[in-house]
């Protein structure tokens, strides 16, 4: 079970924190956070495998940068974060993050 996404702060200036709460304790998990545009364009990918201890929520830090290493712009944006589990379980949840330098 994954739940409660979100990120921190939000809005944020130039870094954040992709927050989740899982039952995969101490379980290899891959996971996938895409920053999207509202209008679709792909703006960033973070693909980390991490091994949570406990039942907390697991952070993963954003630079605030795009796939091309430049500083994202003011505006909304939705986020898409996939998480694959050791026995190929895949879930997706999503959310919205506002940029303001």
């Amino acid at each position: 079970v994954i739940e409660n996404v979100g990120t921190i702060p939000n809005p944020m200036q130039n870094s954040c924190d992709f927050i989740f709460e899982h039952n995969q304790a101490d379980k290899k998990l891959k996971v996938s956070i895409s920053l999207f545009s509202l209008n679709g364009q792909r703006i960033t990918q973070i693909q980390k495998n991490i091994i949570p201890s406990g039942f907390n929520a697991t952070r993963i830090h954003w630079n605030g940068r795009n796939s091309g290493g430049h500083q994202v712009q003011n505006g909304l944006y939705i986020y898409q974060l996939f998480i694959t589990n050791q026995t190929g379980q895949t879930k997706s949840l999503n959310g919205k993050l506002l940029i303001i330098h």
